[in-house]
């Protein structure tokens, strides 16, 4: 949807790892603690920068679920030879 995100209080694990890596990437915010309110307002205000992010978001246009079943149909066909 090439929209910004802004991410809260995210797990320890695997959700911490996909937050960090989309906030490499640019197209989010990884808010910390008590950081919510000051970070949104500064976004809304900052046309550029919510842009910026848009365009950040749009980079991967990957179809992961598709490239998931193929590569298991990959895993079940070498299993049946």
């Amino acid at each position: 949807m090439n929209l910004p995100v802004v991410l809260v209080n995210a797990l320890p694990g695997q959700e911490r790892a996909n937050a960090q890596h989309l906030e490499e990437q640019g197209c989010a915010v990884w808010i910390r603690k008590n950081e919510l309110a000051d970070t949104v307002d500064g976004l809304l205000k900052n046309e550029d920068k919510l842009k910026q992010m848009a365009l950040a978001c749009g980079n991967d246009k990957k179809d992961s679920a598709l490239e998931i079943v193929q590569i298991l149909d990959h895993m079940l066909e070498s299993n049946t030879n």
